[in-house]
């Protein structure tokens, strides 16, 4: 018999341990990873002392997997998100040292501590760059049109009916351990682990304005609101002369999202004001520049709100995220909204130096600058999402008045989503080597592998589960040595493992109660 037990830390900011013995000691990590610390997930497999010494192994295959799994109605769909791989030999296994001079629950025990360092971006199969989605289990509706028996989808008389079709999406991480004896697997284990936003693996994000792009060559790095005048200014001003227009601009360069002293996150929007007085008339232009002091400033109220789109499908979303069968929907969608934010802020006009005081005479534009500062819910904890069969997109609801100039109405922008392209910080990435003792590497066969092969795994997945929760807790299993009939990583050699574990009783020899 293999006796074995997996143990894996959460992933937390500095590799905190959390969740090993006392005694394990920090593993030197190379020089490239030495800033990544925070994204380092540590682990220890120990196996009875007995079974190294009887060489029923050779060799470990050690796997950090990650999927997404999306299921619709009947429909179910599986895209792989990462896979790193790591091998540790027979002889890589020391004896372990009891953390405390009274501590005898440790026998005769062999462990290898190992890492993977989980990097916030991969390269699919396509050649896109993807951010790391985050652990999470999600649950949306979705709609299938369909018409009453007899009637024709055309005829006005007969009303189309929704039918509502319930779907789940999981995005699964856990570290898998293949015991194998000359190519044979001997043993399989299996612990799953939680990449949440506390596992600081996205310590730092950027925003941007995800604005369509223009096929102009050079496009503008700004996007512009135009406020209208309230509508009582506009019934009272219509004889009299004509609102000068005011535009408001959202500078993209210059939003990022940074924590304050508080260690709460905030988002800055540079914002500029701009009120153009020669759109008014001939004869009112004189009497409406001088009511309007370029050294005024403008006072704002914004009612700002966050919005989240998370949307799942079993088929490839649209990059506009609209199916374009509206009969049989296979997107789901969910959104989420955050708590509305108030605020006031003020705009101060550009300062005039004495040789722009000739040029800012009456009838120029009003040009006043003030920044936006908004509080970042942890909804917003990781990067915009786009892959096969998950999508996570960011909108902020903005609603302005302006107000505070004598002789100037109020100004109004209606409530407008901005959409929000939210990165992680490049500067903090760093690009992995594949060389090196215990260096992951990753799998590039997995990205491609075909959807049967997927749904079958994803099968092996589910029963790893129940059987962690329900034959051994903390990763610990007894496992059977000299499978037969099952290859390297194959499907047979798991499945009669699986059965000799479902098969235990009590005439068997007891595990050790370190591995229980």
């Amino acid at each position: 018999m293999l006796y074995a037990r997996l143990q894996v830390s959460c992933p937390s900011k500095g590799g905190d341990k959390t969740g090993l013995p006392s005694n394990t000691h920090t593993q030197q990590v190379e020089p490239d990873h030495q800033h990544r610390i925070s994204s380092l997930i540590q682990g220890r497999l120990s196996v009875l002392g007995s079974c190294v010494d009887q060489y029923l192994f050779d060799t470990v295959q050690l796997r950090l997997r990650g999927i997404i799994i999306s299921s619709i109605g009947g429909d179910t769909a599986v895209e792989d998100i990462i896979t790193l791989t790591d091998f540790r030999a027979n002889t890589d296994f020391v004896l372990s040292a009891p953390s405390c001079p009274e501590d005898n629950n440790a026998p005769n025990t062999r462990h290898v501590d190992f890492y993977f360092v989980l990097p916030t971006h991969v390269t699919t199969a396509d050649g896109v760059s993807r951010s790391i989605p985050l652990s999470t289990k999600i649950s949306g509706t979705t709609s299938k049109n369909t018409c009453p028996r007899g009637g024709g989808g055309l005829n006005p008389g007969h009303q189309q009916q929704h039918n509502d079709i319930h779907g789940d999406c999981e995005v699964s991480y856990w570290i898998e351990a293949q015991f194998r004896l000359a190519g044979c697997e001997v043993g399989f284990l299996c612990k799953h682990i939680k990449i949440s936003a506390s596992s600081f693996l996205y310590p730092r994000l950027c925003a941007s304005l995800a604005l369509p792009k223009c096929p102009s060559p050079s496009p503008s790095p700004f996007l512009t609101l135009r406020a209208k005048p309230h509508l009582l200014s506009r019934c009272c001003r219509l004889l009299l002369q004509k609102s000068p227009s005011l535009q408001v601009s959202l500078y993209e360069p210059d939003m990022a999202i940074k924590q304050n002293h508080d260690s709460k996150r905030q988002l800055t929007i540079p914002l500029a004001l701009t009120i153009d007085n020669t759109t008014t008339t001939s004869s009112s232009s004189s009497s409406q520049s001088a009511t309007l002091d370029n050294r005024q400033s403008f006072k704002c109220s914004v009612v700002a709100k966050w919005i989240v789109h998370t949307r799942f499908s079993t088929t490839p979303i649209p990059r506009d995220g609209i199916s374009r069968d509206r009969a049989v929907s296979t997107c789901a969608y969910k959104p989420s909204t955050a708590s509305s934010q108030k605020c006031n802020i003020l705009f101060r006009p550009l300062p005039a130096y004495p040789g722009e005081a000739a040029q800012r005479g009456r009838g120029c534009s009003y040009t006043a600058t003030s920044q936006l500062d908004l509080a970042v819910p942890d909804t917003v904890s990781q990067p915009s999402l786009r892959w096969t069969h998950l999508s996570r997109t960011y909108r902020l609801q903005l609603s302005m008045e302006f107000y505070g100039v004598y002789g100037v109405p109020r100004y109004r922008v209606n409530t407008t989503e901005v959409p929000v392209a939210v990165v992680s910080d490049t500067s903090s990435m760093a690009t992995m080597d594949g060389d090196g003792d215990g260096v992951n590497k990753c799998d590039e066969d997995n990205a491609q592998k075909g959807e049967g092969e997927g749904d079958i795994f994803a099968n092996d997945c589910e029963v790893a589960e129940v059987e962690e929760e329900s034959i051994w807790e903390g990763g610990t299993v007894c496992l059977a040595s000299g499978g037969s009939g099952g290859g390297g990583g194959g499907g047979g050699g798991r499945e009669e493992v699986t059965g000799q574990k479902r098969r235990l009783t009590a005439a068997r020899t007891p595990p050790p109660a370190y591995f229980r």
